[in-house]
């Protein structure tokens, strides 16, 4: 049966790269591959190159504590685990939850993700062993940790499958998936602050600095196998059996709470998505008026009059003004999307990366030593960080409106409508991450006392997100992607490849509008123009948003019908 599931998972695999959209599929598979081919022989290569120093039992435990914990989170924030088998469309076969639990497990250890685990694990063993008892401990520990990552996350994902088809359960994932951003870029400084330390003569390893950390997870499952790799080096057999039948046991009792809830579910109809409509008892009254119209609801004055608010107010002149624009009612209906959409708010929690870049490598994080050498405000992380912001806030802009994406296709008479509607996107996401970056660099050069730098420093990053904007809004219509909001099932993902396709278009942006502000930067380190920077930096910003967004909308008013069937096709 475990042979089957397997089999029936590359089959869907392959049948997927065959179907619509697989040439585009098939790209980002070869993509992930090539990136696990060299994270794979990287990642060995740095845990083994530990092997037989101060603190490489440390490092064991906090590796394999980390995919532990990866597995059980990352199926939370992503809505899912493995779209290839959803259960709901096993359900009528005639299987046992314990068969299907089976096949299941073995379909989930066949993939790219379990592989470059392996493969790590393996690593790790290498640096924590010191003899044959070591290895042979440390491979039957790689086999424990992958079935407790494995379990684990299906039982995690399983259970929690009703609330993460409702809309409260995806908020609660945009709040899981802000902690684990946090979280691993606090991580990855740890890790480089330990790479950098271990050539000094205080810091003899790399796992030297994880010693606090290791001291907790070492009494974890994850971290008590890890340990009996050097509890196996050691001689402590009777530790080594204690921590293995930790590891054994963990493994039984996830699976046996995946096969109950697994069943449970399979049983159990699904009404977390079901829209509740009231009963006619529930209905307000309505009155209606002599002239017919609802009562309270004021005609229209007679005399050319302007209408009037339900108040007695008369309406600003300004907001009929504003919402007859186009642009201004598509910010406004992204703004309300922002609000109440779980992608939405995932946009704005990637908001995070580019501010922890920017405040982590600011004088008051690197103290007088410092890139510059000095308390001046680098600039190179603003430039960078209004990159990443403004791709997170308009790439794929078309991709998020789905299939929906029609009714603006059928009110789009002329290429200037297109632009418009862009226009509004980018609108949207300027309100919400100018602000955020204006707050964290006032507060900057309050603290450093060099306000100087920090408005030079905000005035590119301006620069820098317009430049985005301009190469985003291009890639918006020239590769929209897809993203399904995923209320189907717990299981079911935005389509192989789709997501490291977006990723490379991501990078690729980046670097273009990078290359784009070469000119301010020329002004900048070289010309060194002061503060007229604070006016060209801004305006050069615009004009590249501007002509990105016209371009863009000639070229995409042409493609209306292959984005519409792009992003509109079900996944």
């Amino acid at each position: 049966m475990a042979w089957l599931f397997v089999r029936l998972k590359l089959s869907l695999i392959t049948g997927g790269l065959r179907g619509p959209g697989g040439s585009a599929r098939a790209a980002g598979l070869i993509i992930a591959i090539i990136g696990a081919l060299w994270i794979m022989p990287g990642g060995f290569a740095l845990l083994a190159t530990q092997r037989g120093r101060p603190g490489a039992a440390n490092l064991a435990v906090m590796v394999f504590a980390v995919f532990a914990v990866g597995w059980l989170v990352l199926p939370m924030v992503t809505f899912g685990a493995d779209e290839t088998l959803d259960p709901a469309r096993l359900m009528l076969l005639p299987l046992r939850p314990a068969t299907l639990a089976r096949g299941l497990m073995a379909a989930a250890l066949t993939g790219i993700g379990p592989v470059v685990t392996f493969v790590i694990l393996i690593g790790a063993v290498v640096a924590a062993s010191s003899g044959t008892w070591a290895v042979l401990a440390g491979i039957v520990a790689v086999a424990i940790e992958l079935g407790i990552c494995v379990a684990g996350s299906r039982a995690l994902v399983t259970a929690t499958s009703g609330l993460l088809r409702s809309r409260r359960g995806r908020d609660l994932g945009v709040l899981v998936g802000a902690a684990l951003t946090l979280a691993i870029f606090g991580m990855n400084l740890a890790f480089q602050h330990a790479l950098t330390g271990s050539s000094g003569p205080g810091h003899p390893s790399l796992g030297a600095d994880l010693a606090p950390a290791a001291r907790i997870a070492r009494w974890t499952p994850p971290g008590m196998v890890a340990h009996a790799i050097t509890d196996a080096g050691a001689g402590r057999y009777p530790m080594v059996v204690a921590e293995l039948g930790a590891g054994v046991v963990t493994v039984a009792l996830l699976a046996w709470i995946w096969i109950g809830v697994l069943g449970r579910a399979l049983v159990t109809a699904d009404t977390s998505t079901g829209a509740r409509v009231p009963g006619p008892a529930a209905w307000p009254p309505l009155a209606v008026s002599a002239a017919g119209l609802p009562a309270g609801q004021p005609a229209g004055q007679p005399g050319g009059q302007p209408e009037r608010h339900p108040a007695g107010r008369p309406e600003r002149w300004w907001r009929r003004r504003a919402w007859a624009s186009r642009s201004v009612t598509a910010a406004g209906r992204e703004l309300r999307y922002y609000r109440r959409d779980p992608r939405r708010k995932q946009q704005v929690v990637n908001l995070a990366m580019p501010v922890l870049l920017i405040v982590v490598n600011s004088p008051l994080a690197l103290g007088s030593h410092g890139p510059l050498g000095s308390g001046q405000i680098p600039v190179w992380p603003a430039v960078l960080g209004g990159a990443l912001a403004g791709m997170f806030s308009s790439a794929n802009q078309f991709g998020m409106d789905g299939s929906p994406l029609w009714m603006n296709v059928v009110a789009t008479a002329r290429w200037q409508d297109l632009r418009a509607d862009i226009a509004g996107k980018n609108l949207a996401g300027i309100v919400i991450t100018v602000p955020v970056f204006a707050v964290v660099y006032a507060l900057l050069g309050l603290l450093t006392g060099d306000a100087e730098g920090a408005a030079v420093a905000f005035s590119l990053l301006l620069c820098a997100a317009g430049a985005t904007g301009a190469v985003a809004a291009m890639v918006s219509v020239l590769l929209p992607v897809p993203v399904p909001e995923r209320r189907s099932s717990a299981f079911s993902g935005g389509g192989a490849g789709q997501g490291c396709l977006s990723a490379l278009a991501t990078i690729a942006g980046v670097g273009v509008a990078v290359a784009a502000m070469i000119p301010v930067l020329v002004l900048q380190a070289e010309v060194r123009v002061g503060a007229w920077l604070l006016l060209i930096a801004p305006a050069y910003g615009a004009l590249l948003a501007w002509a990105g967004r016209r371009a863009a909308a000639m070229v995409g008013y042409r493609r209306l019908p292959e984005m519409l069937a792009a992003v509109g096709r079900a996944l």
